[in-house]
């Protein structure tokens, strides 16, 4: 069933005019000092133990709980005429035109969409419901138009997001934001040119702890690519970009190994803290070609020293697996604080699940995630996510699944439409496919997934994109299942605070979050946002691990309601 989309409750409106423009560094907010909050279901700002800041929109009712049940968890939404008549060609390869970048770009506290193409690309802002196509007249022009991904980050620390577009035919591009939503081509002048390609993704993390955003560049370089010329290939097609906090990077790509430059197919890579000591290590998520010898490489983690500089983890770790990586979704699904991780491939999804700090063993099985390819007609899954889309405290998994690239010629075992999966998390752990009853499972050629709360409801709404076609978005209806949404904001260059770790608690149970941009999915950026699910649950308590070390620590929360931290300025820095 398709609706007009209602846009946020008028308590949602109100607060994102106090909180969204604070993290996007466009102003302070009122951080009017008070006591340690003991109780916070009031809209204002406290200071919380810690040194921060605390915000929150107070209690936001779900209008309408009975309808979830009476009309079906999701409906698709309506978005004006722009957005019916979105742009492509029909024409490209598996990774080009199946991205989806969904970011408040103009800071007006609504989120707002930009869709890499095989054409030119295009960015819709969003007002009062309305997406609006304004491409003609915020994009630089000259752009390439063979894009395969965007990543929605602060780059230039200036309190707005830009976009680190990742192409397939050309150099990547970094397109910087004036504030407005309006965009021009900073790449030359950050030292970003020149780059090896076909690029899947770029993902920014602060990888030496100085509070500015270093950066990842994940090419699929592969062995055998018939639409890519051989002269697009430079000697070191992945790159590891240091931050010089002056608006330039340079090329360190040196601190990880030599074999890894020579012939890679990454599809993702994240920037994570898997083993919680702080600093943000590096995933790689990698395809194969096992027909292919030097395309063997498989999924690699890489651990930080604190310092920027990476070591392999050994293979005794566990996430060294050897797949057809495609999609990455992350999450912490047994409660012990560190991340697990579930990848599409082909006709398999594997779960790595932990049993401690750098120790993963293979899950799938148990937990209820085997795909029959030939019975579910799912031969080749792409994006994938880890969210809590029916709000009852524990993670589900969305995951598209599509066709493999137009120079694959249609098969049994390369349909072109295959069904997407929402994979259910029930109570004793196992998963259970419900995509098809909750109309979500999309019969098309899927590439980006996504989960984001788009209208402010405290539900997770479902996007996804199809191969070079058009994105669609399920908003779902509400319930009185409880929730929290968590926004941070760093005090410097990060403004985005990035590697931000932040964990909810209440009895027995804890949940855990990862605050990063453009590393999980593929080919897609949501909002750094972390949304928790909390069942029954009517207050929890929060801590907070900033990236340099700090804690914040808020005792008790109410749920059904969104709040906003900012760390204090430390002295001698600037605010």
């Amino acid at each position: 069933m398709t609706r007009n989309f209602r846009p946020m409750s008028a308590g949602v409106v109100t607060f994102a005019a106090l909180a969204a423009p604070l993290l996007l560094g466009a102003c302070k907010g009122d951080e009017t000092a008070a006591p340690a909050p003991t109780d916070t279901s009031d809209t204002g700002a406290v200071d919380a133990p810690g040194g921060a800041t605390l915000w929150t929109s107070g209690p936001i009712a779900c209008e309408d709980p009975d309808s979830r049940e009476a009309d079906g968890p999701v409906y698709t939404g309506s978005f004006g005429a722009d957005w019916a008549a979105q742009g492509h060609t029909g024409e490209g390869p598996d990774a080009l035109g199946g991205g989806l970048t969904i970011a408040d770009l103009d800071g007006d506290g609504f989120l707002d969409i930009y869709l890499p193409q095989v054409g030119a690309d295009q960015l819709y802002l969003q007002q009062e419901g309305t997406l609006v196509d304004v491409s003609s007249t915020h994009l630089p022009e000259g752009l390439a138009e063979q894009s395969t991904a965007a990543t929605a980050a602060d780059i230039d620390g200036d309190g707005d997001l830009d976009l680190l577009v990742a192409t397939s035919e050309s150099e990547n591009r970094l397109l910087l934001n004036d504030g407005s939503g309006a965009f021009s081509d900073g790449t030359a002048a950050a030292g970003l040119g020149e780059q090896g390609w076909p690029t899947n993704s770029i993902v920014p993390g602060d990888i030496d702890g100085d509070g500015d955003l270093d950066l990842f560049a994940a090419t699929w370089r592969g062995c055998m690519d018939p639409w890519i010329p051989e002269n697009a290939y430079t000697d070191t097609p992945q790159v590891l970009f240091e931050n010089q906090g002056d608006g330039t990077f340079v090329d360190v790509s040196d601190r990880l190994p030599a074999e890894l430059f020579e012939v890679s197919l990454v599809r993702l890579a994240t920037f994570l803290d898997v083993d919680g000591d702080g600093d943000v290590d590096l995933y790689l998520d990698t395809d194969v070609m096992p027909t292919q010898e030097a395309c063997l490489e498989g999924n690699r983690l890489f651990v930080n020293d604190g310092t920027g500089h990476f070591a392999e983890a050994d293979d005794e770790v566990g996430a060294n697996v050897r797949i057809a990586g495609m999609g990455l979704g992350v999450g912490d699904i047994n409660g012990d604080g560190y991340p697990e991780l579930a990848m599409s491939s082909i006709a398999e999804i594997m779960f790595l699940e932990t049993d401690g700090a750098l120790s993963w063993y293979d899950s799938t099985l148990v937990r209820g995630l085997a795909v029959d390819a030939e019975a579910e007609a799912r031969w080749s899954g792409w994006g994938t996510e880890l969210a809590d889309v029916d709000n009852d405290g524990d993670l589900d998994l969305y995951m598209g699944f599509g066709a493999l690239s137009a120079g694959v010629p249609e098969s049994e075992d390369n349909p072109a439409e295959q069904p997407d999966a929402l994979y259910l998390q029930g109570e004793d752990g196992t998963f259970t496919d419900v995509a098809a009853d909750w109309g979500v499972d999309h019969v098309e050629s899927t590439r980006a997934v996504a989960t984001i709360d788009f209208d402010g409801d405290g539900f997770l709404d479902l996007a996804h994109r199809v191969v070079d076609g058009p994105a669609t978005i399920q908003l779902s209806r509400c319930d009185e299942s409880a929730w929290l949404e968590v926004r941070v904001q760093g005090d410097d260059a990060n403004t985005q605070a990035l590697g931000t770790r932040v964990e909810l608690t209440a009895g027995d149970q804890t949940w855990t979050r990862w605050i990063g941009v453009g590393g999980t999915g593929l080919h897609s950026s949501v909002p750094t946002s972390a949304h928790f699910g909390l069942g029954d649950v009517e207050e929890v308590g929060m801590t907070v691990h900033w990236p340099d070390g700090r804690r914040t620590d808020v005792e008790v929360l109410k749920t059904r309601q969104i709040v906003a931290l900012k760390p204090h300025a430390q002295e001698g820095a600037a605010d």
